[in-house]
């Protein structure tokens, strides 16, 4: 174990040092930004935008170029917000760009058509988004910037108001009171199951929860901008309650290729990007990651008793196309912790009379297809497949008398999958009005079991089973959303959503969605939204049986949990990097599954 430790910081000095090689001083404290500037509807380029790069001291101009590409050349290190204009465009105000000597900085920016050359936008990234409120905008440098983060989108996410974490020890989120399972995260446009390790972080006896644990599989330094809503969504999201995370990939550098490492309480995290063809643009990005506990497991540290160990590795290919282009990714992850039972004199809680092993695997990988067509069309294709499988074998520990704790053995093992197929058809008539259809296909399967005995598993007879359940059905999203910019003080979006799970015929919804902004005075803009929205149980939920056998009871016939989103917003613009927001908001649910009578069938009554 001291020969690992010792080779694991001669790693650390080599990286280090290895980033001080063969770099001039002039080299050293300055780097290229460049990237490119495109609207955000058809992803045609925008040739002639013109472009500021601006620090306390001095601005740098520069202009894009017919395929909308846009280069400053060498500046000086450091923090920069970078201003973005184009005649019939809205203006765009990119801030927190940090620029590092070891790395170059690409920005993609997606300029949105106005009815009118409109007064600057203060954005904090560079997708913008059909949500007029409730929507918040992660950029990748905030991750890296902000402390107590853990590198963690979703543990950002607690700086906003109405959004707490409800354990430290993971990232599940409570937004605006709804319960953590109601937050639904995505990738790449499409649902995805659980994308974290260690999703029994900090729960009550020590078992999974469906939408969080204890940190991201998706390391920071390949994720794009990641859009958080959390409530009254647009159209185009659906299937969720609480709230959203909404993540995509960034490409690679399309020039160079470079290489980062970077060791922290997480882990190692190391990532290569470049060409894969400079002539057509075609870029590769690869991180993997080792967890830092893992590492100190390696020498025979624990945490409490807790042996805690994760890893993962992430892809992600963009191959431009000769009328479009294609991205291709994967991502995988593994985790498991190793809890011992503690001495009866050193027991807290009732998890200290077991020794649990936990062994959790994540995995999603697609592919996406943007084409434009004419007539100001543009067609989005996604097809994304994710799936994660979770084991808990639990073991009555030995008392200090080295007797049994007199508690059964219990093995849980559940795995949860969807595989979806995304259509997208976005149309712009003209700078002021905008059709976008689409239609969500998933596939979605859950299954769970729970078996008890007094042995390990390898003897449990089939009569210890408890419960042991597979089910499969399809989830069908079609949606259209019409949006009108009559002056550029007034947006109005109006669409809808509809929700159909084939499981039972109790689960179909169709959900109106409103929102609208206003603008009365410079700097002063009032929001107002309204949706409907529904969400699928968990499948626990669906297997679960009563603990007194009833016949032909069960859980598969219940509906989808119902709510009504409404949201009222105020924005002060202070000035050019500067916000004041407010938002008040009331939701009303129902159809939320309760467990009316102990062994009896769960109902939905309006809460």
């Amino acid at each position: 174990m001291q020969f690992i430790y010792s080779l694991f910081v001669l790693c650390l000095m080599a990286l280090s040092a290895t980033a001080q090689v063969n770099q001039s001083p002039s080299m050293a404290s300055s780097q290229l930004i460049r990237g490119s500037v495109r609207d955000s509807e058809t992803e045609r380029p925008l040739s002639g935008a013109t472009l500021s790069l601006e620090d306390p001291t001095q601005a740098y101009p520069a202009v894009s170029a017919p395929n909308g590409a846009f280069t400053f050349g060498r500046v000086p290190v450091g923090r920069y917000q970078l201003m973005v204009r184009f005649l019939g465009y809205e203006t765009q105000v990119i801030s927190e760009i940090l620029l590092e000597s070891g790395k170059e900085q690409v920005v993609e920016v997606r300029l949105r058509a106005g009815a009118q050359i409109l007064t600057e936008t203060v954005v904090k990234g560079i997708r913008p988004d059909n949500s007029l409120g409730s929507v918040q905008t992660i950029s990748p440098e905030q991750i890296l910037r902000f402390p107590a983060t853990y590198l963690d989108p979703a543990r950002l996410a607690t700086a906003y108001a109405g959004v707490i974490n409800t354990n430290d020890q993971a990232n599940n989120i409570s937004v605006r009171g709804n319960s953590p399972a109601g937050l639904v995260w995505r990738l790449e446009g499409a649902e995805i199951v659980n994308p974290n390790h260690l999703s029994n972080a900090g729960t009550i006896g020590d078992r999974p929860l469906p939408s969080g644990g204890g940190v991201t599989i998706l390391s920071a330094q390949l994720l794009n901008s990641t859009r958080f809503l959390s409530g009254a969504f647009t159209p185009e999201y659906g299937n969720t309650l609480g709230g959203l995370m909404d993540m995509r990939f960034r490409e690679g550098n399309n020039q160079k290729h470079e290489f980062t490492a970077q060791a922290g309480l997480i882990g190692i995290d190391l990532a290569a990007e470049g060409p894969l063809n400079r002539r057509t643009g075609a870029t590769y990005l690869v991180n993997y990651r080792y967890s830092f506990t893992g590492l100190l497991g390696l020498m025979g540290i624990t945490f409490g008793g807790e042996a805690i160990r994760f890893q993962d590795l992430s892809v992600n290919l963009a191959l431009p196309t000769r009328r479009g282009k294609l991205t291709l990714f994967g991502v995988m992850g593994q985790s498991s912790n190793n809890f011992t039972a503690k001495a009866d004199s050193l027991r807290e809680e009732d998890k200290d009379r077991f020794s649990i092993r936990f062994d959790s695997w994540m995995s999603a990988g697609g592919l996406t297809y943007t084409q434009p067509l004419k007539n100001h069309w543009q067609w989005r294709l996604s097809a994304v497949a994710s799936a994660n499988t979770n084991t808990r074998d639990q073991m009555p520990g030995a008392s200090v008398t080295g007797g049994l704790a007199g508690n059964p053995f219990q093995y849980d093992r559940s795995t949860n999958a969807r595989a979806t197929l995304h259509n997208q058809l976005t149309h712009r008539a003209r700078d002021d009005r905008r059709l976008q259809v689409g239609l969500y296909l998933t596939r979605w399967y859950g299954s769970a079991g729970v078996w008890r005995g007094t042995s390990n598993l390898g003897s449990v007879p089939r009569a210890g089973r408890v419960q042991e359940g597979v089910l499969g059905a399809w989830l069908v999203q079609p949606y259209a959303n019409y949006q009108w910019t009559p002056s550029e003080k007034l947006r109005l979006n109006a669409g809808l959503h509809g929700n159909l799970f084939t499981l039972n015929k109790n689960s179909l919804s169709l959900e109106p969605r409103l929102s609208l902004r206003w603008q009365p005075i410079d700097r002063h803009a009032l929001t107002l939204a309204y949706g409907l929205h529904s969400q699928t149980q968990q499948p626990i939920v669906y297997l679960s049986q009563p603990i007194y056998q009833v016949p032909n009871v069960n859980n598969q016939a219940l509906g989808l949990t119902k709510a009504h989103h409404f949201v009222a917003g105020y924005t002060l613009q202070i000035n050019e990097t500067s916000s004041l927001k407010a938002e008040a908001y009331y939701q009303a649910l129902f159809n939320v599954p309760v467990a009316a009578d102990r062994g009896l069938r769960p109902t939905q009554e309006p809460v």
